[in-house]
């Protein structure tokens, strides 16, 4: 799903589905080592490997354009 991840895509982690999503604010040059930009359930903003949100994560609902 990495191709088609977007900001306003909320994120959620496997294993965790009823906990809060993240919100995908921004993408940043893939090839940076925390290239994705999320605001946490707990009001912080911070960035995440691609490994982690790319293999343990997924889209729990795509943004609407």
């Amino acid at each position: 799903w990495r191709l088609s991840v977007k900001p306003g895509d909320l994120i959620r982690e496997y294993g965790y589905e009823y906990d809060p999503p993240g919100l995908l604010l921004k993408v940043e040059d893939r090839r940076k080592s925390e290239p994705y930009i999320i605001l946490c359930a707990n009001g912080k903003i911070l960035k995440f490997s691609k490994k982690y949100i790319e293999t343990d994560c997924y889209v729990a609902s795509e943004a609407r354009v």
